[in-house]
């Protein structure tokens, strides 16, 4: 079944499949379409992540060694979840361009509400939100 997402849409998509892989279901065919979705979601949500690293690599600051340049914590500790950036601002454009943009793909299954309710998986609205684009049809 093709499906049309937004980049952002993936990587929200996959973060929900991965709360709903992680619970023991009743039904094999909803293990089975779950599984097929969520390795096909990940490929696409990995290509991103390669992507964005990228873009990091190319407008992180680096030190004379070539490592990207991680500011200091009050404690004297690199926060390494925080990078420097060269023109912060043409980064964050771009990477909004990349989380917008629309990617194409088959999903080998479809993961209805009724499978997951049959199957006994919980799911919050947030994460059903998430999963929302997906084809159930």
């Amino acid at each position: 079944m093709e499906v049309s997402l937004k980049n952002y849409e993936i990587l929200n998509a996959k973060a929900a499949l991965d709360k709903l892989s992680e619970q023991e279901a009743a039904s094999i065919k909803t293990v089975y379409a779950l599984s097929k979705i969520s390795k096909e979601v990940a490929v696409h949500a990995k290509d991103l992540e390669e992507f964005k690293e990228k873009l990091v690599n190319e407008f992180a600051v680096k030190d004379e060694e070539g490592r990207v340049v991680h500011p200091e914590l009050e404690n004297g500790e690199l926060n390494r979840e925080v990078i420097k950036l060269n023109k912060p601002e043409e980064f964050h454009k771009k990477v909004s361009e990349l989380l917008e943009a629309n990617v194409s793909f088959s999903l080998p299954s479809v993961l209805t509400i009724d499978m997951l309710e049959t199957a006994g998986l919980k799911i919050n609205a947030n994460d059903l939100n998430r999963i929302d684009k997906l084809p159930s049809k």
